[in-house]
């Protein structure tokens, strides 16, 4: 009987320890799924991040600074009286220009290729239009200037002018904030 009973007890601390090691097998399993679930969604971001991110805020950084120095050329080229200092301002005008619409390309291709940068679509199309009316309004006032009306061309340039490119430099934060 005494080995009865010994036995009956050996049978509850045997069951309990087969329930705790059930318990820890259970858990850890639990951690290892949550960690490569957790390992998958962070190599799902920084794909993202390598992909989409940091090249969109690149490239936004990139007009910014670009349209900037197009800018401070327009004023240079205004201020300007010696024509080979005007004519290289309007080389240097037309470079910033073609580097611009380079970057304003590798920008669409990311937003056409990934769904959540479409959402800045609208933002983008109203920069591009900003971009494009202050550019068309660049080359009247660089004939102004090349005509030696440097007064109604700073108007220009310090009116409307100005505001549309306010408008476009507004739409390019935005966009930027959004990405």
């Amino acid at each position: 009987m005494e080995k009865i009973k010994k036995r009956i007890a050996n049978l509850k601390v045997e069951g309990k320890l087969k329930v705790y090691q059930m318990t820890v097998l259970v858990m850890t399993l639990f951690l290892v799924l949550v960690a490569l679930i957790s390992t998958v969604v962070i190599r799902s971001n920084i794909e993202k991040i390598t992909k989409v991110w940091s090249p969109s805020l690149e490239y936004l950084q990139d007009l910014e600074t670009m349209t900037a120095k197009y800018r401070i050329k327009q004023y240079q080229h205004l201020v300007e009286s010696d024509a080979a200092v005007m004519n290289s301002c309007e080389e240097e005008i037309k470079k910033l220009e073609s580097q611009i619409q380079d970057t304003d390309a590798k920008l669409e291709a990311i937003m056409s290729a990934n769904s959540k940068a479409q959402k800045g679509q609208d933002d983008y199309e109203v920069a591009n239009a900003a971009w494009e009316k202050y550019r068309g309004a660049s080359d009247e006032i660089l004939q102004l200037s090349r005509e030696g009306k440097q007064q109604e061309a700073s108007k220009l340039m310090t009116g409307e002018v100005y505001e549309d490119y306010k408008s476009f430099s507004k739409k390019l934060t935005i966009l930027r904030d959004k990405f």
